[in-house]
């Protein structure tokens, strides 16, 4: 009788070295049965094998997987270079049969392509000459030689990684890996020994002050070439030294950063303190690489900026100091005339030093109502008379045909087309006539340089003071540059009504000639605003006020002033409902209350007699009309139809039979 010895469990651990990570399997073994463990192990299973040899190695591994080393069962070469440098650590990867110590090497980087490629090559040797590749294969930080592991040095690794990586030019990454080769002791090829490339990849920002309303900065490198390079548009310099030569490479990111730096180098006027406490308002597109706090406490040191904070006495009410401490004192009449001159601004220059006068202050000296405070913080809405059911509210105006010659204002810097002097001496005539209007050229015939001649126009009859112009945040922009050129005077008085730091006074706002806001900034502010009597509020893109129950709507027609004017290219988009709020703003009640419109309009499709009841308050010329003598003949093409053939007929109409059975299946 033959007696067989019983198969005795074992646990064996499979390290499998990767570019980036170390795989780590566990199998049981059983005789010649092996089974892969899918970790971690469960309660039963753990109870099952926890007596049999090589357990510990999975304690080990259940320690990293606790410990929120290991994803999955992954290690990554980073963590495993941390582990190392801790004796816990170094005893938990021994048990698991991951060497700690690294091996000495020698090697050679070298480059086998033109440099802007980088194609680099890492050949590596032991410490006895032998190349590793012949040992064995080395995936990231480690060597396999037959069933034995030997690690890498840090530093081998990291220069490896960065081989395989990719960078945003070769000049880049010839710089990064001849650095990492040195710090390994790996020997760089002839070529690569002559031509060192340094990699440009932070700056400092130096201030020069001119005066205390005027700075320069200027960026600066480690070393006067890197500060050359910095301050030239070129992402790339060489400097030559005999056999030798260096090149410097900015990153992208430097590159952009010093550029846009470059563009806006020298802050003047009342930037200079806005940079020195807010470097973004300035510099808006990103974080740039200097240190704020130590830039900003150099600077303050050469341009003085004063904080002015009250301080209330029972005897003698508020009384008002430089923040700092130094005992400064400013008179309560003197803060309101900087207040009054400079309405819009928080930064105000006195005796070649800045006041910062911040909102809260504006409001204490000002003495702005706290009710009104209240009231706009809370937001609540005007009520109108809408128009909507019945007619409550009409604005009757002369509505006589006959336009008069008006004379172009001596202040326009433009030369009009016919069709522009046309629109201009039109919206003089109903601006004469009590009544309001709607310009609706197409798009490109200049609609705002009609307007801002009729601003001129008014401006010579001192009728301008105060206007209101609504219009899209992105259009803002666009008015004030085309202001700048055409009517520099227009210029002179002009307040754009937007964020946080807005005016919260009505007086304030009423005493400049043109104001900007957008349709959101007017449906927030419709109390503040509601109590200015403008001139004339002028809406454009007047579609953004289309819908009768928006809030932008029925902020709009709150307003109070003796002139409106609507513009917009496209009057009616989805529905005439549109046209009516339109002309509910500009010449209330001529069109009726809503439900009239739309039972004598809508509802009957009397279009023509629509025209006909907005033809005094509506202007529209087309680009058709405008420029038929002065766009190319158009030369109609020879058109040529082909039939389709029995096929294509076959699928069209089996396609056609399907989407018929599912409609009716849907309905």
């Amino acid at each position: 009788m033959f007696f067989f010895k019983k198969k005795q469990k074992e646990m064996k651990v499979n390290l499998t070295p990767r570019e980036e990570v170390v795989e780590i399997e566990f199998h049981v073994i059983e005789g010649k049965d092996k089974k892969v463990l899918s970790l971690p192990l469960n309660k039963g299973e753990i109870e099952e094998l926890y007596k049999i040899p090589g357990f510990l190695r999975y304690v080990a591994w259940e320690e990293l997987y606790e410990s929120e080393i290991l994803s999955g069962s992954l290690l990554k070469y980073e963590d495993l270079y941390k582990l190392i440098l801790d004796e816990d650590g170094r005893e938990v990867l021994q048990q698991l049969g991951i060497p700690t110590e690294e091996m000495p090497v020698k090697g050679e980087l070298t480059l086998d392509s033109l440099p802007d490629e980088a194609k680099l090559n890492l050949t590596l040797f032991n410490s006895g000459g032998k190349l590793l590749d012949r040992l064995g294969q080395h995936s990231g930080g480690l060597l396999k030689t037959n069933e034995e592991l030997f690690l890498l040095p840090e530093k081998v690794y990291s220069l490896k990684k960065v081989i395989n990586s990719e960078f945003e030019s070769g000049y880049q990454k010839i710089g990064v890996c001849q650095d990492l080769a040195v710090h390994a002791g790996i020997s760089l090829e002839n070529f690569l020994e002559k031509e060192t490339f340094h990699v440009v990849d932070k700056y400092d920002l130096d201030v020069k002050v001119h005066n205390f309303d005027h700075i320069e900065l200027v960026p600066t490198g480690g070393t006067e070439i890197e500060t050359q390079l910095l301050n030239s548009t070129s992402p790339l310099g060489t400097v030559k030294d005999g056999l030798r030569r260096d090149r410097f490479v900015k990153t992208n990111k430097v590159h952009e950063d010093v550029q846009k730096i470059l563009t806006t180098k020298h802050i003047t006027g009342d930037k200079v303190p806005l940079f020195l406490e807010n470097p973004s308002a300035i510099m808006p597109e990103h974080d740039y690489t200097f240190d704020l706090d130590a830039f900003s406490e150099r600077v303050r040191g050469l341009i003085p900026i004063e904080r002015v904070r009250p301080a209330f006495s029972d005897g003698t009410g508020y009384q008002w100091f430089e923040e700092s401490g130094s005992g400064s004192s400013y008179d309560t009449d003197f803060l309101k005339e900087l207040m009054d001159r400079y309405p819009n601004q928080q930064y105000v220059e006195h005796e070649g030093k800045w006041i910062y006068l911040d909102p809260t202050l504006r409001k204490k000296i000002l003495e702005i109502e706290e009710d009104e405070e209240n009231k706009i913080k809370q937001q609540y809405a005007l009520d109108i008379k809408d128009n909507e059911d019945e007619l409550d509210y009409v604005i009757n105006g002369d509505k006589t045909n006959e336009i008069k010659q008006f004379p172009i204002p001596k202040g326009l810097k433009a030369t009009l087309f016919p069709h522009q002097i046309e629109g201009f001496k039109w919206l003089c005539h109903l601006e004469e006539k009590g009544i309001g209007g709607l310009l609706a050229d197409d798009m490109g015939l200049g609609k705002t340089i009609q307007v801002i001649t009729l601003l001129l126009h008014q401006q010579e009859r001192n009728k301008v003071k105060p206007t209101l112009v609504v219009l899209p945040i992105a259009l803002i922009e666009n008015w004030i540059e085309e202001v700048n050129k055409f009517a520099p005077s227009l210029s002179h008085s002009l307040y754009i009504h937007k964020g946080s730091s807005r005016l919260k006074s009505s007086d304030l706002i009423s005493q400049y000639d043109l104001i900007f806001t957008s349709y959101d900034t007017l449906k927030i502010d419709q109390l503040l605003l509601g109590k200015i009597k403008f001139q004339t509020i002028i809406c454009d893109e007047a579609q953004n006020a289309k819908s009768h129950s928006s809030q932008r709507s029925r902020a709009l027609r709150a307003m109070q002033s003796e002139f409106r004017l609507a513009m917009t290219g496209t009057p009616v988009e989805n529905s005439l409902e549109e046209l009516w709020s339109i002309m509910d703003f500009v010449q209330p009640g001529d069109l009726g209350s809503l439900r009239e419109f739309r039972q004598k309009y809508i509802q009957t499709e009397e279009f023509e007699g629509l025209l006909d009841k907005i033809r005094p308050f509506y202007l529209r010329r087309t680009k058709k009309e405008v420029l038929a003598d002065k766009l190319p003949v158009k030369h109609e093409d020879n058109i040529s139809y082909v039939h389709a053939s029995s096929t294509q007929k076959s699928i069209a109409e089996s396609m056609l039979t399907t989407k018929k059975k599912a409609a009716k299946l849907l309905s």
